[in-house]
């Protein structure tokens, strides 16, 4: 196996300490935004395409922040997302931090799945359980 992208996506934790797979957040982002954008473009009475497409990068967030502002709305508000989480109430602005932890664990993975034995990975860490501590005995 030559990547261990094929056993946990990215994962992004957001500061409210809930995470998720990166892309899911990606795509949770994007409907939260265009849900956003369809209420405005109901009430200021255009058609939501003046508002499209969604921003794939930093130019058109730049170009949809100035189009927000043209309409005298506030971009930040735009830009904030809920987490996915319905007991959470937390928010995020900025993009989600990769999680290391399950990057660590994926690593890990790959390594056992080359060798064809979950073992290998107590075996390859000095005889040391990375899980120790983590789950009860």
């Amino acid at each position: 196996m030559k990547s261990s992208s094929y056993i946990l996506p990215v994962v992004g934790s957001l500061p409210c300490g809930d995470a998720y797979c990166g892309q899911c957040l990606k795509t949770v982002a994007r409907v939260m935004l265009k849900a956003s954008l369809k209420d405005l473009a109901a009430i200021r009475k255009v058609p939501l395409d003046s508002f499209l497409p969604l921003p794939t990068n930093e130019h058109g967030r730049n170009r949809l922040s100035q189009l927000l502002k043209s309409h005298g709305q506030n971009p930040e508000e735009y830009f904030t997302y809920r987490c996915p989480n319905a007991l959470c109430y937390g928010c995020w602005k900025h993009r989600p931090v990769r999680s290391y932890l399950h990057g660590a664990v994926n690593e890990h993975m790959a390594k056992a799945l080359e060798d064809h034995n979950p073992c290998t990975v107590i075996a390859q860490s000095g005889g040391v359980d990375p899980f120790a501590g983590i789950f009860a005995p």
